[in-house]
């Protein structure tokens, strides 16, 4: 390696690593030394530690989000190879951004969330699988399973954030047709409506499109705080019971009304583009 660049990923790695909360993320990085993805494929997995470190450093809305999910426990050696998939897939998310012009932004982050959503079908689909085995009698890992499953078809499926090799990936016995069902649930749900929803939900997407279309959304917001202001003028004519419920029954109003106004404009974009 290059004395240079030697130089700058050391300070790096210690600029990070002075940062409040770091220890859980370094940590993480630790045990990925005992994970097949080192030992099958070193050069790849330093190459995306370091590409997070380097990001980490300098953006610190993303570092404090990487801290908070390395807190998440990890139970053995795949279960870090998830734990950083999570976080990988967080530091994609933030240089789909990055790296394109703002007037492409958008088609990025979409792009990125329809990968992420056949990434989260694959893990329902895995859960399936895992309760199908179960009901037969037979003693599966789920880690393992969900990993495997995540691993073969990371490929094919444009999986964001996925290791390439996993340990005992054996245990998990899949077979040809088990990758050729998991292939097929997660294709026929991206031709879905559960696609648009999926990604209206997403956070980052949500942002995108507050950011383009936030006089649809204040508009939203501003018919429900006109509900709470009369809501809240006659709370003394009724029941502290009654009133709780219609609070209650408001918030959610209010959050469906701004999901459908979102997965409208989801639909929108999944249509141009």
């Amino acid at each position: 390696m290059h004395d240079d660049l030697m130089r700058e990923r050391a300070g790096q790695w210690q600029s990070l690593r002075a940062e409040p909360g770091s220890t859980a993320f370094f940590s993480l990085i630790g045990d990925l030394l005992d994970t097949a993805e080192y030992r099958l494929a070193p050069e790849h997995l330093q190459q995306r530690v370091w590409q997070m470190i380097a990001a980490a450093v300098e953006n610190t809305a993303l570092r404090e989000s990487l801290f908070e999910l390395a807190n998440a426990p990890t139970t053995c050696v795949d279960s870090v190879s998830s734990s950083f998939s999570v976080l990988d897939v967080r530091l994609q998310v933030s240089l789909a951004a990055a790296r394109v012009p703002e007037t492409e932004h958008g088609t990025a982050l979409l792009a990125f969330a329809r990968r992420l959503f056949r990434l989260d079908r694959l893990e329902k689909h895995a859960l399936q699988l895992i309760a199908q085995r179960h009901l037969a009698g037979e003693l599966v890992d789920e880690v393992e399973i969900s990993l495997a499953l995540r691993v073969r078809l990371a490929e094919v499926l444009q999986l964001p954030g996925q290791p390439r090799h996993m340990q005992f990936g054996d245990m998990a016995a899949l077979s040809d047709l088990d990758l050729a069902q998991a292939r097929t649930a997660v294709e026929t749900a991206e031709a879905s409506p559960a696609l648009a929803d999926f990604i209206a939900r997403q956070d980052f997407w949500l942002e995108h499109l507050r950011e383009r279309h936030g006089s649809d959304f204040r508009r939203i917001e501003a018919r429900f705080w006109d509900s709470l202001e009369r809501l809240c003028e006659a709370r003394t004519q009724m029941p502290e019971g009654d009133y709780l419920q219609r609070m209650n029954q408001l918030g959610m109003e209010r959050e469906n009304a701004l999901h459908e106004q979102a997965r409208t404009f989801t639909e929108q974009a999944l249509d141009a583009g």
